[in-house]
């Protein structure tokens, strides 16, 4: 149960962020997502490792955690947006309503450890937006871009639970993560260069999901067919290091460390976990 409650604080944080943004602390509710952040990246681990869908299958840690991202990796960072950035309460509206469908569709969390669509990676945009003083217009537009990406089924690295370049992605987010905490600990005080040098791990993310699903679309149709079936996650028990995303760690679920030495791609699409 302690473990559904470090996910469920999300929720409390979430509130904090809202007050925050009503009273005009803009960047301290920023630094509070942050914080929602850091416990979203590594509790699903944690619930998996205990399996604590075993110990409580009466509770649904993988809908409680999608509750929980959605307040913080979506509702909170764009009234942020509206509130401070001056993004239009119309294209907001696009992307929580965009999100929601993402959320709640079926095939959200692939079979084969993708997400489907943009991840509503909405508070990451929200700081850059800032950090870079990119305007409502940029803004906008880079918003509705992404509002658009949520729905349509192109797949996105799922990096904590990818059997294609593991341990890579695992260093680079580690790394990614503690320049994200000196950005968001300094925000407009952190040095220019900060914020330009963080993007590696951003373009390393598109670059890696376009790659994956390029080589996915070249392999043969029936590279699959017969024989034992396809790897589609971790090949060997053990807790995973970090929980980096987005929407929905799925804290009940059970995990298994990656093999990162192929790629091998699923032939079925079935409703993921």
């Amino acid at each position: 149960m302690a473990v559904h409650l470090l996910t469920a604080s999300g929720a409390l944080l979430a509130f904090w962020a809202v007050v925050l943004i009503v009273q005009g602390e803009g960047e301290q509710a920023l630094r509070v997502l942050a914080l929602a952040a850091v416990i979203d990246a590594f509790d699903g681990t944690v619930a998996r490792r205990l399996e604590i869908h075993r110990r409580l299958p009466q509770i649904d840690g993988g809908l409680l955690d999608n509750l929980v991202d959605y307040l913080t990796w979506t509702f909170v960072p764009l009234f942020w947006a509206w509130t401070f950035l001056g993004i239009p309460f119309w294209v907001c509206a696009a992307a929580l309503v965009a999100s929601v469908f993402g959320f709640s569709h079926t095939d959200a969390k692939t079979s084969d450890n993708f997400f489907r669509g943009f991840p509503s990676y909405w508070n990451v945009l929200v700081l850059y937006t800032y950090l870079f003083e990119l305007g409502p217009t940029v803004g906008s537009v880079i918003i509705l871009i992404c509002a658009v990406m949520v729905l349509i089924p192109f797949k996105f690295l799922y990096p904590s639970r990818t059997p294609h370049w593991y341990n890579t992605t695992m260093v680079l987010s580690a790394v990614y993560m503690v320049i994200v905490l000196i950005m968001m600990y300094n925000l407009t005080a952190a040095p220019a260069w900060l914020p330009v040098a963080s993007l590696f791990y951003p373009v390393y993310y598109v670059i890696l999901s376009f790659a994956l699903v390029y080589k996915k679309h070249r392999a043969p149709r029936g590279a699959n067919a017969g024989g034992d079936a396809p790897q589609t996650g971790p090949t060997h028990t053990g807790p995973l290091s970090q929980d980096a995303h987005r929407p929905g760690n799925e804290a009940d679920e059970t995990e298994r460390a990656p093999d990162e030495s192929a790629i091998a791609w699923d032939s079925a699409n079935s409703r993921s976990d």
